[in-house]
């Protein structure tokens, strides 16, 4: 039987998603579609829930990783790393039968991702079975996080769980394709982090005017969602809450963008930094934008320099206080 943990006893955060190696081209000049085009090509790690761990590693929080990696040198090389960033990873699978995942982009002469291709097969081994086994560790969390590069049935069992024990569910869509796996949980959702195109496949709603957006919205709130944090590129990122109703826009200072990778899964992971220092959400949210600013401005995927103290001496300057 596994034990129920009081309030007061949860601790640290647990992702539980994808980890892949990260292939990304990007275009020298303006896409030529349907030809070969001049630039460059960078492998690293990545997976939204790999990412994200990652992140909440180098910012002090204590987190374990629930996911899979193939039992290949790109697998361990991805384990390695997260252990290096203070992730706990001894609850990882490592497939014998499957290869890690592999995600392939295309980026833009402005670093904006065209197209991706993504070949996460090895996810299905994340199974309801292994996640059972794991309740303990996410019993005993304060937030959990999830992707939904996980399959249906996985999902479904997280969101039960973290219902049943009140643990805040953080969840990333990933894509319009994936993120249709959350439809039958939105109840349990405690965060949602969309950009527009997957609000869109979520809702059916084609979004062309703050009209559509709201209605939008309000039809997620309405099946259970209680908090939803909208990126939208063009104006910045909106929150809708009980707080917020009719939604509130914090706007973004354009930044020299270098790569967009991972702009949004550092979203996640300075929002969840925030909560679990008690931010309100509206502050929660800023720090994670300070976090997805910071990213874009690299080639990186997870903003290598990234560390605690430069954080809080940003939120400092930002609301001036600690």
């Amino acid at each position: 039987m596994i034990a129920d943990f009081s309030e007061k006893e949860k601790n640290g955060i647990t992702v539980i998603g994808g980890a892949n190696i990260d292939i990304k081209g990007r275009s020298k000049n303006v896409i030529q579609w349907e030809t070969s085009n001049p630039g460059t090509i960078s492998i690293g790690h990545g997976g939204v829930g790999r990412n994200v761990a990652h992140y909440l590693g180098l910012l002090n929080i204590p987190v374990t990783f629930l996911g899979i990696v193939g039992d290949d040198d790109e697998g361990r090389e991805i384990l390695e790393k997260l252990r290096n960033a203070k992730v706990e990873t001894r609850e990882i699978i490592q497939s014998k039968k499957d290869s890690t995942g592999k995600y392939i982009a295309i980026l833009d002469e402005k670093g904006d991702m065209q197209v991706a291709v993504s070949d996460t097969v090895i996810m299905k081994r994340v199974t309801p079975r292994y996640l059972i086994a794991k309740a303990g560790i996410i019993k005993k969390s304060r937030y959990v996080i999830m992707d939904t590069n996980l399959t249906t049935q996985a999902i479904h069992y997280i969101a039960y769980l973290c219902n049943r024990e009140k643990i805040p569910l953080i969840v990333d869509p990933v894509s319009v394709v994936k993120s249709r796996k959350i439809l039958g949980i939105l109840p349990k959702i405690t965060y949602l982090t969309p950009n527009s195109s997957e609000l869109n496949a979520l809702t059916g709603t084609v979004i062309q005017n703050p009209t559509d957006r709201k209605k939008a919205v309000q039809q997620l709130i309405k099946k259970g969602v209680k908090n939803i944090i909208l990126s939208n590129s063009a104006q910045g990122v909106f929150i809708f809450s009980q707080e917020f109703p009719e939604g509130e826009l914090i706007s973004t200072r354009r930044k020299k963008m270098v790569d967009s990778t991972g702009a949004g899964d550092a979203l996640v992971a300075g929002m969840a930094y925030g909560l679990y220092h008690d931010y309100a959400l509206l502050k929660a949210v800023q720090i994670g934008l300070i976090i997805s600013g910071l990213t874009v401005t690299s080639q990186e995927t997870v903003y290598s320099q990234i560390n605690e103290n430069l954080i809080k001496k940003k939120i400092v300057r930002m609301f001036k206080i600690l």
